[in-house]
């Protein structure tokens, strides 16, 4: 590359574009830590593809995304920083990410984390409002994340061996909340967590066990919309639901209980519910 040269510069190898934008790394180098330059605040896909690296420090770096490190099979460790405001990562390489605490700036964060992945230092993340998580299948600590003082978003998919949820209920400005499971959580005891979150709009348990009692919701005052199946559906009180002022759409569904199985008693709530609600699309067991 020519000397002074206005678009482009290398450093050592690596080369940027208008000192901000990281567009090469030289593949095969074996160099096992980098860090990328302080200019530096977006990284072009597959740019460390075929590189031996174990850990990339991306403190400058805006958007931290999967594809950037298409190729980087060694990648152990990405470090972020206070310039980072998206990470997103849904590939099956799982990485581990650190420097979390010290992300003031970071709006969303998607991930796939690894077994080892510390979720402390959430609670300083004032600028974090969506929060969505891979756990498949894993076991893991997530209660850092209670107390995150902005979060308005979470979403855990394949969550059904997190065995702890109660520190969801701490986050206190949280609007919706999904879960998601290949399998199913054993109990209903879960659901109990969730009962005085007031500030809670959309609601969705994609799969749970046993459902025998609806009284939980009774405080969630700013639910809107409740979004449910159960393996084995039991409830015979579902007076809880009408008194869901803000409430306009309810879904609820069952593998086990067909309208036809349904107790005369709780046909007839479901269309005292319809007649007292009539704007909100309700759908039970249809």
């Amino acid at each position: 590359m020519e000397d002074g040269n206005q678009n482009y510069e290398s450093i050592d190898g690596v080369l940027l574009e208008k000192k901000d934008r990281l567009i090469a790394y030289p593949a095969g180098r074996k160099a096992t830590s980098y860090k990328v330059p302080d200019t530096v605040s977006y990284i072009y896909p597959n740019v460390f593809y075929d590189s031996m690296l174990e850990d990339i420090d991306c403190s400058s770096v805006e958007d931290i995304y999967d594809g950037i490190f298409r190729g980087c099979n060694a990648l152990q460790e990405i470090k972020g920083g206070e310039n980072t405001e998206y990470i997103s990562w849904t590939s099956d390489m799982i990485v581990e990410f650190t420097g979390i605490n010290s992300m003031k700036n970071l709006r969303e964060l998607n991930i796939k984390p690894s077994m080892s992945q510390d979720f402390g230092g959430f609670v300083e993340l004032d600028s974090l409002t969506t929060l969505r998580i891979d756990a498949a299948g894993q076991k893991m600590d997530l209660s850092g994340i209670g107390g995150t003082p902005s979060l308005l978003t979470l979403e855990l998919s394949n969550a059904e061996n997190i065995e702890d949820l109660s520190w969801i209920a701490r986050i206190n400005s949280l609007s919706a909340l999904k879960l998601r499971t290949q399998k199913s959580f054993k109990t209903e005891e879960v659901l109990k967590e969730f009962q005085n979150m007031e500030n809670l709009c959309t609601l969705y348990i994609s799969k749970i066990e046993k459902l025998s009692d609806l009284s939980w919701v009774k405080q969630m005052q700013s639910l809107q919309k409740l979004d449910m199946t159960a393996i084995e559906f039991s409830v015979t009180d579902l007076s809880p639901l009408l008194g869901l002022a803000e409430i306009n759409e309810i879904d609820i569904s069952s593998y086990s209980a067909t309208p036809r199985e349904l107790e005369e008693d709780v046909k007839k709530q479901i269309e005292e519910i319809k007649i007292q609600k009539p704007e909100a699309e309700i759908c039970i067991w249809e």
